[in-house]
């Protein structure tokens, strides 16, 4: 007879990855004791995205992603959120308008 602990490691965690840029959610079936990045690299392929360009958050925060859905505390049904990663669209200096 298995311990508690071996069994939760051994069963399986349905996740779901939505595109913030498109909307689209794709689910997945991850082993627990499998990193996270496995699947989110499977989902960067489907949607033909770089995995490098892409943040992912789990209820508005990132979270490390060589770490397996037992280490996250992840349970069935949780959502992936995916945003592709834009650098700039702030200001550089102070912009001074002079009226009259």
């Amino acid at each position: 007879m298995g311990d508690g602990s071996s069994d939760m490691m051994a069963a399986n965690c349905i996740i779901s990855v939505q595109g913030n840029h498109d909307g689209e959610e794709k689910c997945y079936k991850i082993k627990m004791d499998t990193p996270i990045s496995k699947l989110l690299r499977c989902f960067c392929e489907y949607k033909q995205l770089e995995y490098d360009n892409v943040v992912f958050l789990i209820k508005g925060k990132r979270f490390k992603d060589k770490k397996t859905p037992a280490e996250l505390n992840l349970k069935d049904g949780v959502q992936i959120e995916a945003f592709m990663h834009q650098n700039g669209g702030g200001c550089n200096g102070i912009l001074v308008l002079k009226v009259g």
